[in-house]
C-alpha cells in the first residue's frame, strides 16, 4: 500500500533582498544628526514576508563598531522601509 503523512516541507529558500535606495558614502560633522531612509523590497517565495516584530530586521554600524537592529518604519505590500538615524 501507499504511505501516507501530515508533514511541513521545511523552508530551504531564503528571502530575496533588493535595497532600493543604495547608501552612499555619508560624512556629517561631529554633533550633528544624519537621517537616511532606506527601502528594500524582501520577497519569499514559500512561506511569506511577516510584519511586525517578525518583520525583516536591518542590521548596521558605523565602521568598526557595534551592529545595531531596526525595524522597519512602514510597510507597503513587500516594500519594507527604514528610517536609520545617525
Amino acid at each position: 500500500g501507499a504511505d501516507e503523512t501530515d508533514v511541513i516541507p521545511l523552508d530551504v529558500t531564503p528571502p530575496t533582498v533588493v535595497i532600493n535606495t543604495p547608501i552612499s558614502n555619508q560624512s556629517t560633522a561631529c554633533g550633528t544628526t544624519l537621517n537616511i531612509t532606506l527601502t528594500a523590497t524582501v520577497t519569499d517565495g514559500q512561506s511569506g514576508v511577516e510584519s511586525g516584530s517578525l518583520a525583516p530586521t536591518l542590521w548596521w554600524r558605523l565602521s568598526t563598531g557595534s551592529y545595531a537592529s531596526l525595524l522597519p518604519t512602514s510597510v507597503s505590500g513587500n516594500i519594507y522601509t527604514y528610517d536609520l538615524i545617525i
